[in-house]
């Protein structure tokens, strides 16, 4: 049988035809030029299918064949050739004399599927030369000679010999078809990119198919308009959708947000998928059709090995809904690929028992079926999601009225501490200033001494005043404000013990905004770190060292001063509130001194605890 099957020729014996010999064919003639017998080369279909196969692929060529008429009259009858071509001739020599005959290209005036028509063939021997030239790269070659009554059965015979494929073909598209209405549905309800483009993706694929079916049933619809039109479409159709696949895959895992890095490179490729399909579509239309069937299997091979490198990338990510997509994306690259394979090697295409298009359905019809599942696991993960969000606001909520509380706790304390530290002072003023003026006049150097003292606690109440209005005001959150104060208290306090200080401040740290009550902490902590350095370490250097650390910030103070043993020291220098304010701020404190080698102070408070952005 003819159909399907490249380089078959067929002779219907019961109309008393034989044929004498073998065939010959030439390739490269044009179709004025008929071939020699010197020129000719035998044909055997086993041996020369796969030479002869690629050959004709970009040059016309011309077949011989003998046939004997064993009727004693002429016998009037139809030759059909097989495949999409646009020149397509017939001579037939009997006794030195030759008959031409032209047929048109494959129109919906001719036979189903073939070109070709009526010849007459006078009784003996005749000699039949056809000359033809493929314009695609899927067109076979090959011929019979039938009766006219035969002939006209074309399309009941096609369709009854390929039922099962045309059925299975019909089928498919009605699936694509009803996917193409649920995607749309889905795309109007819920406007998401990825919607659209598996939209698209899905389109290329229903009019690849649609072509198929098309010249299956001889509807004429896309050859009607061009004979070029169908082989452009259908090797469109063929790349396109890898483009529109990618960027459905990128949209619907977040590829832009979660892998930048790999999305920038997915959409490269998109691009060069768009670019390169022009040069390789071109080759069908510059007398290299077979080539395009060799590029093109090259090409979405390079791109099935990139697919399985994609794979293999989000497989490591473990992430269920990506999985999905990639049981999907195999399933349709190796079905395409298996399929192009088959087509490709003439040798394993003749052997197998299905259309090498079912591998391509069949992988097909698996994407679709994990895409769906998928899209009805990314929208239970999501309803999932928006439940988790949605407490994640409540426990946000709880949390502001955690921090309300804290901030009502804060003023509670800075009251008590304005109450307790300068409330106390102004007290302690008032009466140092009464014993003062009673003693102006009867003992003049205990009032001086007296004055001495209003002044110290009036220093002392301005700089607790001052610590408390920086801690307190809103633009000092951040951490170069942390570190400004940090050489202010030390300045002022150091400066008049000739005492020099070093900071070294991280410059991470300046990107921390911090939260009131540790930033009143800390500054104390160090105060008073200093503070004791300058009353007794007798130390010529006081070092801070400010820095960041597995998520937690430190400082270290340390003085060259003469030390002191740590179970020694006395409780009044205001080593005991040092650790307390640390603890307040859920960090860990040490010290550690050595007698003639200085003291180190350090602490370590978690980021998480002292930044506003905890409370927010």
């Amino acid at each position: 049988e003819v159909w399907g099957s490249s380089g078959v020729i067929r002779i219907d014996s019961s109309l008393g035809l034989s044929t004498s010999g073998k065939s010959f064919y030439i390739i490269g003639l044009d179709e004025n030029t008929l071939p020699g017998n010197a020129n000719l080369i035998p044909f055997d279909p086993v041996k020369d299918i796969r030479e002869f196969w690629n050959a004709t692929g970009d040059q016309p060529f011309w077949t011989k064949t003998i046939v004997l008429n064993q009727n004693n009259k002429k016998l009037k009858c139809a030759v059909r050739i097989y495949g999409y071509g646009d020149q397509q001739n017939i001579v037939v020599e009997n006794s030195g004399e030759k008959k031409v005959y032209e047929f048109k290209k494959r129109t919906g005036d001719n036979k189903y599927f073939y070109s070709g028509g009526t010849i007459v063939l006078p009784p003996g021997e005749s000699i039949i030369y056809v000359h033809f030239r493929r314009i695609w790269s899927k067109a076979n070659f090959g011929f019979d000679i039938i009766s006219d009554a035969d002939a006209q059965n074309d399309r009941v015979e096609f369709i009854a010999s390929n039922l099962s494929f045309i059925i299975g073909l019909s089928a498919f598209l009605v699936l694509i078809l009803f996917q193409i209405f649920y995607v749309l549905i889905q795309y109007y309800y819920h406007r998401r990119r990825e919607y659209l483009e598996y939209f698209y993706y899905l389109l290329c694929i229903g009019a690849y198919f649609f072509v198929r079916l098309d010249l299956q049933l001889n509807m004429n619809i896309v050859g009607g308009i061009n004979v070029y039109l169908a082989p452009l479409i259908n090797d469109v159709m063929l790349l396109l959708p890898f483009t529109f696949y990618l960027r459905f895959s990128r949209y619907f895992i977040g590829m832009d947000e979660n892998y930048p890095k790999i999305g920038k490179q997915v959409r490269l490729v998109e691009w060069i998928n768009l670019i390169c399909i022009v040069p390789i579509i071109s080759l069908q239309f510059i007398g290299f059709s077979n080539g395009f069937a060799v590029v093109s299997f090259i090409y979405v091979s390079i791109t099935f090995v990139y697919s399985v490198y994609l794979i293999r990338f989000f497989y490591l990510r473990r992430d269920i809904i990506i999985r999905f997509l990639l049981a999907g994306s195999l399933c349709v690259a190796t079905g395409h690929v298996t399929a192009m394979l088959f087509s490709l090697i003439p040798s394993l295409y003749h052997t197998l028992l299905i259309p090498p298009l079912y591998f391509t359905i069949i992988g097909l019809v698996f994407e679709i079926f994990f895409f769906n599942t998928g899209l009805g696991f990314k929208g239970k993960y999501e309803q999932e999601e928006k439940i988790k969000a949605q407490l994640k606001i409540i426990d946000q909520l709880d949390e502001n009225q955690k921090m309300q509380s804290r901030l009502h706790g804060m003023r509670d304390k800075i009251a008590n501490d304005l109450h307790d530290d300068i409330g106390s002072t102004l007290a302690g003023i008032g009466v140092y200033s009464q014993v003062a003026l009673a003693s102006l006049e009867s003992d003049q150097s205990k009032a001086k001494n007296i004055l001495i003292k209003i002044s110290d606690s009036a220093q002392r109440m301005m700089e607790s005043m001052s610590d408390i209005v920086w801690a307190i005001h809103s633009r000092n959150d951040n951490g170069e404000d942390f570190k400004n104060r940090i050489k202010i208290v030390a300045n002022e306090r150091l400066a008049i013990t000739g005492i020099k200080f070093e900071l070294t401040y991280s410059s991470l740290v300046n990107n921390i905004t911090f939260t009131m009550e540790a930033r009143r902490n800390m500054i104390l902590i160090f105060k008073e770190a200093i503070n004791n350095s300058a009353k007794y370490s007798k130390a010529t250097m006081v070092k801070c060292n400010v820095f960041l650390e597995n998520q937690n910030l430190k400082m270290e103070i340390t003085d060259n001063g003469n030390g002191f043993e740590l179970g020694a020291q006395k409780s009044g220098n205001g080593m005991s509130s040092m650790p307390n304010r640390v603890k307040e701020l859920g960090g860990k404190y040490s010290i550690s001194s050595v007698v003639g080698s200085g003291t180190l102070i350090a602490f370590s408070v978690p980021i998480s605890a002292i930044t506003i952005a905890n409370d927010q």
